[in-house]
C-alpha cells in the first residue's frame, strides 16, 4: 500500500515539474524580441553543423601539415649543422693525433703471441673433445656387452616418484 502511494506521489511531482517547464518555455518564447523578415534574410547563409565540423577539421589538418613541414625543415637544418660540426671535430682530432709510435716488430711479436695462445686453446679443446668421444664409445661398448649377456641395469632412480604418476603413466614405464 505504501509503495503505491509513493508511486502516485512521484507521478504527481513529475507532472508538476513538466507543466512548470512547459509554462516557462512558453513565457520565454513570448518575451523574446521578434525580428522583421528583412533582418532574417540579411543574415549570412548558415552551414549545416556537420559541414562546418568537416570544414573545421580540414582547416586543422592544413595547419598541422604546415607545422609539420616547418618542423621537418628545421630538423633537417639542425642535422646538417650537427654533421658539419662533427666533420670539423674529426678533422681537428685527426690533426692532433700523433703518428703511431709502436714499431712494426713489436706489433708482429704481439700477433705471434696471440696466435700461439689461440693454437694452444684449440689444442686443449680438441683434447677435451677426444676424451669425451672416448668416454662415449666406452659407455656404448659396456651397454652392448650388458645386452649380450642379457643383463639390464637397474632403472635409474627418478626424482619424480611413481606414487605421483597416474595409472596410465605407470603402465607406460
Amino acid at each position: 500500500m505504501r509503495l503505491m502511494i509513493n508511486i502516485v506521489l512521484c507521478l504527481v511531482a513529475a507532472a508538476v515539474i513538466a507543466s512548470g517547464t512547459a509554462a516557462a518555455l512558453i513565457v520565454a518564447k513570448e518575451l523574446a524580441p521578434r525580428r522583421s523578415p528583412a533582418q532574417q534574410q540579411a543574415k549570412a547563409p548558415s552551414v549545416a553543423p556537420r559541414v562546418q565540423a568537416w570544414l573545421d577539421r580540414k582547416a586543422e589538418e592544413h595547419a598541422y601539415a604546415e607545422k609539420e613541414k616547418a618542423a621537418a625543415s628545421a630538423d633537417k637544418e639542425r642535422k646538417e649543422q650537427a654533421l658539419l660540426a662533427e666533420q670539423e671535430r674529426s678533422e681537428a682530432l685527426r690533426a692532433q693525433l700523433p703518428p703511431p709510435s709502436e714499431p712494426a716488430a713489436m706489433a708482429s711479436a704481439r700477433n705471434a703471441a696471440e696466435n700461439q695462445a689461440a693454437r694452444l686453446e684449440r689444442a686443449r679443446r680438441a683434447k677435451q673433445a677426444a676424451k669425451q668421444e672416448a668416454k662415449r664409445r666406452l659407455q656404448l661398448q659396456q651397454a652392448e656387452a650388458q645386452r649380450a649377456y642379457s643383463y639390464a641395469p637397474e632403472r635409474r632412480w627418478s626424482s619424480y616418484p611413481d606414487e605421483f604418476l597416474t595409472r596410465r603413466d605407470r603402465a607406460g614405464l
